[in-house]
């Protein structure tokens, strides 16, 4: 047995054996089926083209050395081995199981732990983030890629969720294939091994791709801009910005600690928490927008009217789906659907990192929570930064809907 592949019911492979083709699909019952075969032609990924570069998957796998190739993520590779050379020999050997996302977070979750912030450029960005900023500054997207870019806590997930629905036609099992953070992975984010780096899961996906940040405009790698990549961004108002993102500082584990509430305010008029200033982070995509083809939402916008705001995406995207498939989107995306969706709502991650007995990820979504929260005092005080910071631009923001 050289090696064993099972191909999904539901697709179709193909089987060249020397001499041959066989076109196979699913076994009886549903069953996946099992195909045995000397040299495969099945779709592989680009990391699989990089390593044979040339006739694809025939006389490169000849020899002593043991080889892997990477497939698709709708094929299963069981078991590998060296294929035969000129001397007949064949050693079998277990193909290293890849871990999974999730699997990989919780192998690392003992050495999680509320890592520095360290300034790049002067905005303050996680250790991690930092040490690795010369790989993430070169990263060089393909044309066809598309960049969602938020403030932390501005709804950056909510709108991952609306384009891959829209993408994949509104089929919910289709964006129900991988957790959020893989489909659509997070450029800039490193963690501690085995977890992967957003750079590490952007290199094995093929274009077009779904990529997120949080870098504020100044620091998002120029290949976006200068391969006229689309990028849409989407603020959301200040003082409930600053009470989502209170709340997730607390839960997650990765981050700071956010002190009490009242010093918290002080640190996000300042800048101080990771990916900077609030008021740079909105006004720097704001002033670019048009120069650099940004289409740039309001969160109070999508709640107010989810199915206007998703045609705008929509069109944005030179996509056309049905009447029927954007209410399905709208609602398969509103946040009781979103809260309730492991692929969206950030369960695959353990506690140790994201505690949601403290403040689930998806906490309420509402507008206008701010109130429940500031102080009159407090108010009076972030009223006043805020028109101070905010004096230069006049960008449609709404604390209440």
């Amino acid at each position: 047995l050289l090696g064993r592949i099972y191909s999904p019911n539901n697709k179709k492979s193909r089987v060249q054996n020397p001499g041959r083709q066989v076109t196979t699909q699913g076994g009886d019952n549903g069953r996946d089926k099992e195909v045995c075969t000397l040299t495969v032609g099945l779709p592989v990924t680009q990391r699989a083209r990089s390593q044979h570069p040339d006739e694809p998957l025939k006389s490169e796998l000849w020899g002593e050395r043991p080889r892997r190739i990477h497939f698709h993520s709708h094929f299963t590779a069981e078991l590998f081995c060296d294929f035969p050379g000129p001397s007949g020999a064949a050693s079998v050997m277990a193909e290293e199981k890849e871990l999974s996302y999730k699997e990989a977070i919780e192998k690392a979750s003992s050495s999680i732990t509320r890592f520095p912030l360290i300034p790049i450029r002067g905005i303050p960005l996680m250790c991690h983030i930092a040490n690795n900023w010369d790989s993430i500054w070169a990263f060089r997207p393909d044309p066809s890629d598309l960049l969602i870019a938020t403030y932390p806590k501005a709804g950056t997930t909510w709108t991952q969720e609306i384009i891959d629905l829209l993408l994949h036609n509104g089929d919910a099992e289709a964006c129900k294939r991988a957790p959020t953070p893989v489909r659509s992975p997070f450029l800039e984010i490193c963690s501690p091994p085995p977890i992967p780096s957003g750079l590490d899961l952007l290199k094995k996906m093929s274009p077009p791709r779904l990529i997120k940040t949080h870098l504020p405009f100044q620091l998002v790698p120029l290949g976006f801009w200068e391969n006229k990549c689309k990028a849409i961004y989407v603020a959301r108002n200040a003082k409930d910005n600053l009470v989502s993102y209170y709340y997730f500082h607390l839960m997650n584990k990765t981050q700071p600690e956010p002190g009490p509430f009242d010093s918290y305010i002080q640190d996000f008029m300042r800048g101080e928490l990771s990916w900077g200033s609030w008021y740079d982070h909105v006004k720097g995509y704001w002033v670019e927008r048009e120069e650099k083809n940004i289409l740039y939402l309001f969160y109070e916008d999508m709640k107010e009217n989810p199915r206007r705001e998703v045609e705008r995406i929509m069109r944005y995207l030179d996509l056309s789906v049905s009447d029927d498939v954007i209410n399905r989107i709208v609602e398969l995306t509103s946040f009781q659907s979103m809260k309730e969706n492991p692929m969206a709502n950030y369960s695959c991650i353990p506690s140790p990192v994201f505690d949601q007995s403290i403040s689930p990820f998806m906490r309420k979504g509402e507008v206008g929570d701010w109130k429940n929260h500031f102080t009159p005092e407090q108010s009076k005080m972030f009223d006043e930064d805020y028109e101070k910071q905010m004096k230069d631009v006049n960008i449609p923001f709404r604390s209440l809907i």
